[in-house]
């Protein structure tokens, strides 16, 4: 019976749900790995216990996409995740736009949408990220942030200082001038300072 009962959720139970356990993430991580040296990451996440997994794998028919996996050895969570973006920008974005969330997870859909256009409109463009694009984005998952206290939302006015001093580094050409260093933080890198 439960079984039959998850296989025949309502839209409004789905966003229900999604406004109680769900999150549009952005986030923006080092990676010396990549021209800038930032990888930004949007994802679409539905949390629950492991216990309710059957929950989280009927996201599945729902929105065409996603996977769930289980939250990590010792913890109690699973997640269905959504984190590619033209399945964001085909299933899951569609579907929110047209089924809206009623609570303050609806802005943070909005402020999400803006992140996945930005990105989506450079793809289709063929044209890299540059400086002032990763700037708007961490100002968009700042605001994104904003109501979180503590290591979220200083994760994200650190990178807004640190792309504000990027951008006057960065050549005519997109390249960076110089090196990169360690800086202080265990496995961090930013760019080295002019001399």
């Amino acid at each position: 019976m439960f079984t039959k009962l998850i296989m025949n959720l309502t839209t409004e139970w789905v966003v229900g749900f999604t406004d109680g356990e769900g999150c549009f993430t952005i986030s923006i991580n080092q990676n010396r790995t990549t021209k800038l040296g930032y990888q930004v990451q949007l994802e679409f996440i539905l949390t629950q216990h492991k216990d309710d997994w059957a929950v989280l794998e009927a996201r599945k028919p729902v929105f065409g996409c996603g996977r769930v996996q289980d939250g990590g050895e010792g913890k109690s969570v699973a997640y269905y995740r959504v984190r590619n973006l033209e399945h964001l920008r085909d299933f899951v974005i569609p579907f929110f736009q047209k089924h809206s969330l009623k609570t303050r997870k609806r802005q943070e859909f909005l402020t999400f949408c803006e992140a996945a256009k930005l990105r989506l409109d450079l793809r289709e463009l063929g044209k890299p990220r540059d400086v002032a694009t990763l700037r708007k984005l961490a100002e968009l998952g700042g605001r994104r942030n904003n109501r979180k206290q503590g290591k979220a939302a200083e994760k994200f006015r650190r990178i807004q200082e640190a792309l504000r001093k990027l951008e006057d580094r960065v050549q005519p050409s997109g390249k960076l001038e110089g090196r990169t260093e360690r800086n202080s933080l265990p496995g961090k890198f930013w760019p080295a300072r002019k001399a």
